[in-house]
């Protein structure tokens, strides 16, 4: 498929890219999921000149809790610890707050700490969907290291009732 691209509409969301050319029926996808072009025409403007991009945190209610949890990444591959964030989670920031296991510590690390064992008990069976994520939010966990990490991660495990090893971290 070496056709040239003329007039390009692209579509931005947490698990794809679309990309393709007004002009012709095809398109190139970057995702598990592959949408037609009438598909992606629905879901972003049109401008002749540039490409229009979604932001990944418009996102509605009826989205699973996965997407949600991924849209709030932020680029860096941190998590904020916010009402969003602990609705995904199944509990309220107070009480994630609350389980912290030193008040002191970093809340964005818990944050994110929280979704990476999320991902792990909640959505398994989509890893490959969230994996690079993942990659990129442990990277950005180990980078701020401290002792104290392997006492987060069991907590973590408790709030969230789950199992999860911390060789996932790189413990």
């Amino acid at each position: 498929m070496n056709a040239p691209l003329g007039r390009a509409h692209m579509m931005l969301s947490p698990f794809q890219l679309c990309l393709h050319d007004s002009s012709s029926p095809y398109m190139i996808a970057m995702s598990s999921y592959l949408f037609e072009p009438e598909d992606c025409d629905d879901r972003c403007a049109y401008d002749s000149d540039c490409f229009t991009v979604m932001s990944a945190r418009d996102t509605s209610p009826s989205e699973s809790p996965l997407l949600q949890l991924v849209s709030l990444q932020k680029a860096d591959g941190s998590w904020e610890l916010d009402e969003a964030l602990a609705s995904v989670l199944g509990m309220s920031v107070q009480s994630a707050l609350a389980a912290l296991p030193d008040q002191s510590k970093d809340v964005p690390r818990w944050a994110t700490i929280l979704a990476v064992l999320w991902m792990h008990s909640s959505s398994c069976d989509q890893r490959e969907e969230w994996e690079l994520l993942e990659r990129k939010a442990v990277a950005w966990i180990q980078a701020r290291s401290d002792p104290s990490l392997g006492e987060c991660i069991k907590a973590a495990n408790a709030l969230l009732k789950s199992s999860v090893d911390p060789a996932v971290f790189g413990l």
